[in-house]
């Protein structure tokens, strides 16, 4: 979003969380983001408006509130006029952590007071406690002066005794102690915090590689109602290179075959560094061009719920019909003996299984045709384990053949099937079909369809 007007905005906090969202998580987000004493942290929820942040640009303004919104904080924007700008500090970053002096909080209807924190100074006490002037050369004898030291309350110098310097001792002695369990528990407590935390970030990068892929998914499918064609690369579609597109999140953004979108995430990210989104282009029933984001070598578990492949693909969908009688079972496909070979639904099985375990092999080859705009025609080019190291026991071999087609050989597991072959071959971008040596009607249900992904 371009800052157009260059608008500012302030951040504003009530208290409130939602619905769905775990009121201790949120607790604890909003704590680590902003380093919170637990002071501060009640204030923060005792319904007063607290100005998280203030003088922001429009794109940070709504950034921050989506990642607040994101660890279940409801937040608002206060648009804001001039005068009030100027009045107001500026923060250098918006990812930096929040200045202590900017924090605030206020009545509803009043505009937020900064919340001192440190030592408390006398504009806030004018007049501070009168203090008893033995208790005053006590300390000024204990701390302040070590040989002799003038008390200004009492007026008189005193020297200090082998009593008062051991008491000194066994005061910096504690401190230290105290010092020492604080910094042992501050260290526990990030070493256990980090974790949560990049996890969150990781998924805060991914919401945003998704974002910056809308963006140009937008421009794609105007193109497309435009001019009729599909491009095949950036420059087919008028965007810059695409390593142009980098940012924190992504590394970069490259168009494919027929208006594939491969997003690469940053190599520097924790867990995710270097894994792919890709989005496949597809028309509704209405002819609107739309663009599936379940594809790519990124796990499922950091994607988010509409950019997972649904429970009930194909080839994901167990059978739920009641296994055949012996009687029922379908003889073997011809051999020269009269046994009794598997029945239908054991080799659909058997293939529907393989087909969902070997998901990663489909992923390599097409995301070499999006890279490269050319199919792999061996394993290695793919990137992928030699043939024979890939599948079960009940396969020979995995092979990626020329034109993307996979290819699995049954092994001598079922000894009717040894030698049986079983053809993926790509029908359209993120689709395959299957072709088979044998006959239909072993073929599992993703086969009289087409497999996805």
């Amino acid at each position: 979003m371009n800052e157009i007007g260059l608008k500012r905005y302030r951040l504003l906090f009530y208290g409130n969380i939602l619905d769905e969202a775990d009121p201790a998580s949120a607790k604890r987000a909003l704590a680590e983001r902003y380093r919170l004493t637990t002071n501060k942290l009640e204030a923060c929820f005792s319904g007063r408006k607290v100005a998280l942040h203030s003088d922001l640009s429009e794109r940070d303004a709504y950034r921050l509130q989506g990642e607040l919104e994101d660890d279940g904080l409801i937040t608002h924007l206060e648009l804001l006029d001039h005068a009030s700008r100027s009045a107001e500090p500026r923060q250098t970053s918006a990812d930096a952590p929040l200045p202590r002096a900017v924090f605030a909080t206020a009545t509803n209807n009043s505009s937020p007071a900064p919340i001192q924190s440190g030592p408390t100074s006398s504009a806030l006490h004018p007049n501070p406690p009168a203090h008893d002037a033995s208790i005053t050369c006590t300390v000024c004898l204990n701390v302040l002066n070590p040989e002799n030291a003038k008390c200004p309350n009492c007026g008189t110098i005193k020297p200090a005794t082998a009593a008062t310097t051991k008491q000194r001792s066994i005061i910096i002695a504690k401190f230290t102690l105290a010092g020492l369990v604080l910094s042992a528990l501050v260290a526990g407590a990030t070493w256990l915090a980090l974790p949560l935390y990049q996890q969150q970030q990781n998924h805060v990068h991914v919401r945003n590689a998704i974002s910056q892929a809308e963006d140009v998914s937008d421009q794609l499918r105007a193109f497309i109602d435009k001019t009729g064609f599909w491009p095949n690369s950036n420059l087919d579609a008028g965007l810059g290179a695409p390593d142009s597109f980098q940012s924190k999140a992504i590394a970069s953004i490259r168009i494919g075959s027929k208006a594939l979108i491969l997003v690469t995430l940053n190599d520097n990210l924790n867990s995710i560094g270097g894994q792919t989104l890709l989005f496949i282009p597809q028309r509704d029933t209405d002819q609107i061009v739309h663009w599936r984001c379940d594809g790519g070598t990124l796990a499922p578990h950091w994607r988010p719920t509409e950019c997972t492949a649904p429970e009930h693909s194909e080839y994901q969908r167990q059978d739920t019909a009641e296994p055949l009688t012996l009687a029922e079972s379908i003889p073997a496909i011809t051999s020269s003996t009269d046994t009794t070979g598997p029945s239908e639904r054991k080799i659909q099985r058997l293939l529907r299984d393989e087909i969902s375990k070997t998901l990663h092999v489909r992923q390599a080859v097409m995301q070499m045709k999006v890279m490269d705009g050319l199919w792999p025609a061996t394993n290695a080019e793919a990137a992928l384990p030699a043939a024979r190291l890939i599948g079960s026991s009940a396969f020979r071999k995995v092979e990626v053949q020329p034109e993307g087609h996979i290819l699995y050989v049954f092994s001598d597991q079922i000894p009717s099937f040894e030698g049986h072959k079983l053809w993926l071959v790509p029908s359209s971008i993120g689709e395959w079909r299957c072709e088979a040596s044998f006959e239909d009607r072993y073929l599992p249900t993703p086969c009289s369809a087409s497999i996805s992904h």
